[in-house]
């Protein structure tokens, strides 16, 4: 359940809607549950990570974030909300992730509730802006 994007041919006849593959990668684990017992545990939350909630477009360019993607540090077990964003250049052919609240300091309030791209927006100039509440 992590969210798609789709692009949908603009024309007069009906044609068929095409997702988008801005990751195809899934959960990142622990390395240090690879080999573990326990069983796998992930480092990062994609499922109702809320993916495509903001998208924007400039030129070529398709930006589309995901503000309830949450990440966790290998020291703390809770994950937090921090948001991540995909930007996808020269016609799909390179994709980017940007999550600028993502990090690996561990400390009692976590990463925090920032949902980088919960809104995103293109300067004249095609630089990204994100934002977060």
């Amino acid at each position: 359940q992590g969210g798609a994007v789709y692009l949908c041919p603009w024309g007069a006849s009906p044609t068929q809607c095409t997702p988008i593959e801005f990751d195809s990668k899934g959960s990142r684990l622990l390395e240090s549950s690879l080999s573990s017992s326990e069983g796998e545990e992930p480092v990062e939350y994609k499922s109702l990570q809320w993916f495509g909630a903001t998208v924007r477009a400039h030129g070529s360019s398709i930006l589309a974030c995901a503000p309830l993607y949450s990440w966790r540090t290998e020291k703390e077990p809770l994950s937090d909300p921090v948001g991540t964003c995909y930007l996808s250049t020269n016609n799909f052919t390179r994709i980017l992730e940007y999550a600028p609240c993502r990090s690996d300091f561990s400390w009692a309030a976590g990463q925090g509730y920032c949902q980088g791209g919960f809104s995103a927006e293109f300067t004249k100039t095609g630089r990204v802006v994100l934002g977060g509440p």
